[in-house]
């Protein structure tokens, strides 16, 4: 796997903001009677664009991750759409049938969600602080202990190649005012999913994110 960093300029498609072509934002997604799946795994895909401005082939693994994850989650929908409109749905109908075909796929997409959503809020709140930093505190406190000895060297070398702050903010798109505050709600809108698929595993003992 290459690992040549490629320095982060302006945005790939004619300096379009990132949030410009996310199709669904996490804030978006309907909640009422259950996260909705195919809006949920929607705004699932825009955080493998995100690591996409990290400009960086070490990020591969963490985007492939989140690629298969997202594409279980769709396969389950597809298969059984009457139990699979929403995440809670899915967990019910695999735990019943005890055939957990989707079950695995979304609990890890939800850790990684949780990872990235981390390794942002912690730079946010710390302005001096590097991306890489911030980041590797935040694998540390979420997909860490769930990694094995091999998986782990391959996103610790992900979070080491982040790039600098001073050139990854610009390449999210100007004015950089509008551009923050749709990422903070973009963050908060999938804080709450997590929030809520957290407080739903622990009463259904379906296991931890």
């Amino acid at each position: 796997m290459s690992t040549e960093a490629t320095p982060v300029g302006q945005n790939t498609e004619e300096d379009v903001p990132f949030y410009k072509t996310v199709k669904r934002s996490f804030k978006d997604v309907q909640l009422e009677g259950g996260v909705q799946t195919d809006q949920f795994c929607e705004a699932c895909d825009a955080v493998i664009q995100f690591f996409d401005l990290f400009k960086n082939a070490a990020f591969s693994v963490v985007q492939n991750d989140l690629s298969s994850k997202i594409a279980r989650v769709r396969e389950r929908l597809e298969a059984n759409p009457r139990t699979s409109q929403t995440l809670e749905q899915i967990l019910i109908d695999e735990k019943q049938e005890n055939v957990p075909f989707a079950t695995g796929a979304l609990t890890w997409l939800l850790r990684s969600l949780k990872f990235t959503t981390l390794g942002l809020r912690l730079n946010f709140a710390n302005p001096k602080e590097e991306l890489s930093t911030s980041m590797t505190k935040a694998y540390d406190r979420t997909l860490r202990p769930y990694h094995g000895f091999m998986i782990r060297p391959l996103f610790r070398l992900a979070m080491n190649v982040c790039p600098y702050r001073a050139k990854f903010y610009p390449a999210l798109g100007e004015p950089e005012d509008v551009v923050m505050q749709e990422l903070d709600q973009w963050l908060a809108g999938l804080e709450v999913i997590l929030g809520r698929m957290t407080e739903f595993y622990k009463a259904g003992n379906y296991g931890s994110i």
